[in-house]
């Protein structure tokens, strides 16, 4: 009778599909002003599940890409100096259901962004040797909670930012070759 439950128990482990694939990947195609969508599972030549692209997009040389937890895509465009907010699943010409940009927001020539658990969104700015944080939703022409700036930072023409589970910042420095790590509450 033993035999026959481990029988019994290996089979329903080897039908078992284990756990739900992730989100899709998103890649941000900076010459043709494009986010191409792949399954989560995807490797080697994945052909696009997906892709937002178009005049209504918004999109202008993007160059970074994160989804929050509801699946948001939000996306760097160095061009226009601008996030642009696409709802889950968005494909296609769709025009933003949001935008971060103006002059009041301090974008500039962004190219990394993240979003740390708690839905804040931080923006690599190239040209001011920053990082700028915004609230969960904000959007519009709006003031940035804090700023990481200064010649004391060591940000160096920062390409990437990321955020772990405890809210430190890592930072890529484009100029430097290095990568500076700031606390949470870092301003």
């Amino acid at each position: 009778r033993l035999a026959i439950l481990l029988a019994a128990a290996a089979c329903a482990q080897a039908t078992d599909p284990g756990p739900p694939p992730g989100p899709p990947l998103y890649v941000a195609n900076n010459q043709t002003n494009s986010i191409t969508i792949y399954a989560a599972a995807a490797n080697g030549n994945a052909v696009p599940v997906g892709r937002i692209a178009g005049s209504n997009t918004g999109l202008n040389h993007p160059y970074g890409v994160a989804l929050d937890v509801a699946g948001d895509v939000f996306v760097a465009n160095q061009s226009t100096n601008a996030i642009t907010i696409y709802a889950p699943g968005d494909t296609g010409n769709v025009a933003p259901v949001a935008t971060i940009q103006g002059s009041n927001t301090g974008i500039s020539l962004p190219e990394g962004i993240a979003l740390d658990p708690a839905g804040r969104l931080y923006v690599a700015n190239k040209t001011t040797n920053s990082i700028t944080v915004f609230e969960p939703a904000v959007i519009g022409n709006v003031a940035p909670s804090r700023t990481i700036v200064g010649a004391a930072t060591g940000l160096s023409a920062p390409y990437g930012v990321a955020v772990d589970n405890a809210g430190n910042i890592f930072v890529t420095n484009s100029a430097g070759n290095s990568v500076t790590v700031f606390a949470a509450t870092a301003t």
